[in-house]
């Protein structure tokens, strides 16, 4: 653990990657290991895989809030808007009043045209932050209708570029409980630890 910690703190983060899977290799389905390997791929980007593998630990521990974080906001960063609202909901059950994820949770109703609940949503951080005039503003826009109709053109533009940045990424990382599909430059070692993983969590599924 040490040793991964000091190729974070240098951003070598395929290092990092590493370290943590050889410590699954003693320590299988280790949680805290996990979550910080999956923080690891993250930070390299790799956030197919990221989002499938905390999805698995979600099965294990389904009200860990660290988990449903990440995948809240992976899922806002890779436009799964409505995936992203349902991490966000349970995870503010346990932590009602963090305003960021708050503030998040309305972006991502105001995203899928919901807009009755962006407005809910955002009085909400209004309460906890009576002074905000960002959220404030927010309020304002959507209830102008013309504002409602731009902000719907703009949505479905971003959501065009990014099912073109989508089709063209690198899909070698994808994971799914029936196959795992490696990048070539995989060493034997991740591989082991990806398939006793796999093997691992179909057994239980």
């Amino acid at each position: 653990n040490h040793l991964a910690w000091i190729y974070i703190l240098e951003q070598d983060y395929l290092k990092a990657e590493y370290v943590y899977k050889d410590l699954l290799l003693v320590h299988e389905w280790n949680f805290d290991i996990l979550k910080k390997l999956w923080y690891i791929l993250s930070m390299q980007e790799k956030y197919d895989l990221a989002i499938e593998m905390y999805k698995k630990a979600l099965d294990k521990n389904p009200e860990d809030c660290d988990t449903l974080n990440m995948l809240a906001h992976l899922c806002h960063y890779k436009n799964h808007h409505l995936e992203s609202i349902d991490y966000l909901k349970t995870y503010l059950k346990h932590k009602p009043k963090d305003i960021e994820n708050i503030i998040l949770l309305a972006w991502c109703y105001k995203a899928v045209l919901n807009i009755d609940d962006a407005i809910l949503t955002y009085t909400r951080a209004l309460e906890i932050e009576p002074y905000n005039e960002e959220i404030k503003q927010e309020i304002e826009k959507l209830n102008t209708p013309e504002i409602i109709e731009e902000n719907v053109e703009v949505i479905q533009e971003e959501e065009n570029n990014q099912e073109i940045i989508t089709q063209t990424e690198d899909q070698n990382h994808f994971v799914t409980t029936e196959n795992l599909v490696l990048s070539n430059d995989y060493d034997d070692i991740e591989i082991k630890v990806w398939e006793k993983l796999l093997s691992d969590s179909q057994k239980n599924d």
